[in-house]
């Protein structure tokens, strides 16, 4: 029994005893510490690794972030495009169709004494002729370029224009001076195309129609047409005007109304070649015209409302005109002679001719101030018939341009 006792209690205490021999011993303590460096070795690699997800989270969210904010930028810069291109008023081709008619129509009849060629003293001078009733013809043609005030539109135009008038009256205040009274009428239409730089639209245009005026002049010295002169005309023109836009029908509509011109100059004689029969000649020149006329208020087909005014445009030329005088001793008893010219002039309009399409107005740019050369000759063919002939440029601002010719022949009786 003391043995089973023992061996029990040796049986009992056994493992006590040998496991805490094995937690001393220097072979567990060794396997312990290498367990403890593996597995913190691992958990540090591990954290490396959740360091490293992170941070590549954090900057595929940066990339992300800039995405968006590349994205956004584009989106607003876009939109400021789209704002900045919606601020731009896009005008139809037909508005500047309208002005440029309007404008057609008021300088279409508007001449100058010399393109009546009213200073022919050759037939007085020659023959001895007291009365020098006429009846005179001018043949105009030209084509005018112009802008709206857009810049959008340009419309190009081209015009011809036949006048006609005749002297019935000469009365004279003393033997020196003389007044002549006279009549005209005349024939213009004038045909166009407007094209559009925005919608690559175009229209056309034209505008026809008649006047009828009086005119007078006064000179001082009625023998030789030196020294002073003074012109004044007055006429009253009607016109049928039409627009074609694109895809559109035609608009029909009419204008109608009053120019009158006032007009002054003083010829001196600066020189003169006895022995050739050549004089030398300059005129300043300055002429004032009222334009009154104006396009009815009109109605589209597709209810658009236009209206057309010239707002009482006050045309002013400022010019000089250099001629040469000259005949060969043969050509005198024939009553020829023949002068050849050079003239300069500045034009200003006070206004410029518009249209208004539903509220919306667009109006001709560049005509406020021109610059015109002049060239031409002017002649007696004999005691009744004279010839004149000339070729004019203008040129003004936004493109702005017309270039013209005329052909003139007077009767004299």
């Amino acid at each position: 029994m003391g043995k089973l006792d023992n061996t029990d209690k040796s049986c009992s205490g056994l493992i006590p005893v040998e496991t805490s021999a094995q937690i001393n011993s220097p072979h567990f303590s060794a396997f312990n510490l290498i367990t403890t460096i593996m597995i913190f070795a691992f958990f540090g690699i591990s954290g490396k690794a959740n360091s490293s997800d992170i941070n590549s989270i954090n900057q595929n969210e940066t990339i992300v972030d800039n995405s968006l904010s590349n994205e956004s930028l584009d989106n607003t810069q876009n939109l400021t495009s789209s704002n900045a291109l919606s601020a731009i008023r896009v005008e139809r081709s037909e508005a500047a169709s309208y002005s440029t008619n309007l404008a057609a129509a008021n300088n279409m009849f508007v001449i100058s004494r010399e393109a009546r060629l009213q200073d022919t003293y050759y037939g007085a001078a020659f023959s001895g002729a007291d009365n020098n009733n006429s009846l005179w013809m001018i043949n105009e043609g030209g084509q005018n370029r112009s802008r709206d005030d857009s810049g959008q539109l340009q419309t190009r135009r081209n015009r011809y224009v036949l006048m006609i008038g005749g002297e019935f009256l000469q009365l004279s205040h003393n033997t020196q001076d003389s007044f002549h009274l006279g009549a005209m009428a005349g024939y213009g239409i004038a045909n166009g195309s407007t094209d559009s730089s925005i919608t690559g639209f175009n229209s056309h245009s034209s505008v026809d129609g008649y006047n009828v005026g009086l005119y007078g002049t006064w000179y001082a010295d009625d023998a030789t047409k030196t020294g002073w002169y003074i012109d004044s005309w007055a006429q009253y023109s009607w016109f049928d005007d039409t627009i074609n836009g694109r895809n559109l029908p035609e608009e029909d509509y009419q204008s109608k109304g009053a120019t009158a011109s006032l007009e002054s100059g003083y010829t001196f004689k600066i020189g003169e070649n006895a022995s050739k029969n050549i004089a030398y000649f300059i005129q300043p020149q300055a002429q004032v015209t009222w334009m009154d006329i104006s396009a009815d208020d009109h109605t589209e087909l597709n209810g658009t409302q236009v209206s057309g005014d010239s707002d009482g445009n006050i045309q002013t030329r400022l010019g000089v005109k250099a001629f040469i005088s000259s005949y060969s001793p043969r050509a005198k008893g024939a009553n020829r002679l023949f002068r050849p010219f050079v003239e300069a002039n500045w034009v200003h309009n006070a206004n410029d001719f518009s249209a208004t399409l539903d509220g919306e107005t667009t109006k001709q740019a560049g005509a406020a101030n021109i610059g015109e050369l002049k060239l031409g000759i002017e002649g007696q063919i004999d005691a009744k018939f004279d010839i004149w002939a000339n070729i004019a440029q203008q040129v003004g601002n936004s493109g702005y341009s017309d270039t013209g010719g005329m052909v003139g022949l007077r009767y004299n009786f």
